[in-house]
């Protein structure tokens, strides 16, 4: 039998791709465990599941990916764990969601969280020079993971994090590129 070099590159390739999978899978395998700790303790647990799962298949993808984009996993986490921690707390912390007066709490959790995961990415961003591409992965990675404790009041918590992280990251990186 013998082995033509178009056969062996193939099956070197697929071996290859293989590793890589299963190495992305096994970084990111301590998401799986933030997203069922905010799971445990989030009010809506469908929701944070999916919202989890989607950051869970992002970070796989920017692991496996390569090419500069698994830098932005670990910034990307854990500036999502500062709106994630916020909306938790908000949610747990003496406050039961009645009328406006939670939703308030909840909103304003959201927002500066969302206000400090941008400070995060931004201050990462400007001290390693990174690329636009690497910042937005790190962005959307930090926006999912600060979704799941933010969608205590719905899709306007998301918004409310999304508009404090957006300002905040905006401006920080302006701030970075004049200095």
């Amino acid at each position: 039998m013998t082995w033509s070099a178009a056969l062996l590159e193939s099956r070197a390739r697929r071996a290859y791709e293989w590793a890589r999978v299963r190495r992305a899978l096994w970084g990111v395998s301590p998401l799986l465990v933030v997203v069922a700790v905010a799971a445990v303790f989030s009010a809506r647990w469908l929701t944070t599941c999916a919202v989890g799962g989607a950051g869970l298949v992002i970070g796989g993808v920017l692991l496996w990916r390569g090419g500069g984009l698994q830098r932005a996993l670990v910034p990307g986490v854990a500036a999502g764990l500062v709106p994630l921690v916020f909306s938790l707390c908000a949610n747990r912390y003496g406050h039961a969601c009645f009328g406006s007066l939670c939703m308030q709490v909840c909103l304003a959790a959201s927002a500066l969280g969302g206000v400090g995961a941008g400070v995060v990415v931004s201050r990462w961003a400007a001290r390693q020079n990174e690329r636009s591409f690497v910042v937005a992965a790190a962005a959307a990675l930090g926006l999912l993971v600060g979704s799941m404790g933010s969608s205590c009041v719905g899709i306007n918590g998301v918004y409310a994090l999304a508009l404090g992280f957006a300002a905040t990251l905006t401006g920080g990186l302006l701030l970075a590129r004049r200095a």
